[in-house]
């Protein structure tokens, strides 16, 4: 498992503002067990991996920059999402 990840820091801060989870927090996502997608936006290849933090399922959104992840977004899981992937 690569556990190298880097983000912008402003959208950290939007990202605790609006769902009250830290980027940091990414490292203790469940990523050996997370159901993994392309969710490409804009031109640039995007990845959106639905896995479990804590108790309840999440939804992380990435983006490769050479072998880092670049956090785009961490947030549970919609209720549409926990209904496919839960």
């Amino acid at each position: 498992m690569n556990d190298l990840y880097e983000w912008d820091e402003a959208k950290r801060r939007i990202n605790l503002d609006q769902h009250a989870l830290d980027f940091e927090d990414v490292r203790q996502f469940g990523w050996n067990t997370a159901i993994i997608k392309s969710s490409d936006r804009g031109g640039e290849s995007r990845w959106i991996a639905y896995g479990y933090f804590e108790d309840r399922l999440h939804a992380v959104v990435y983006t490769w920059r050479g072998d880092v992840k670049r956090i785009i977004s961490f947030r549970p899981a919609r209720i549409s999402e926990v209904q496919r992937h839960g």
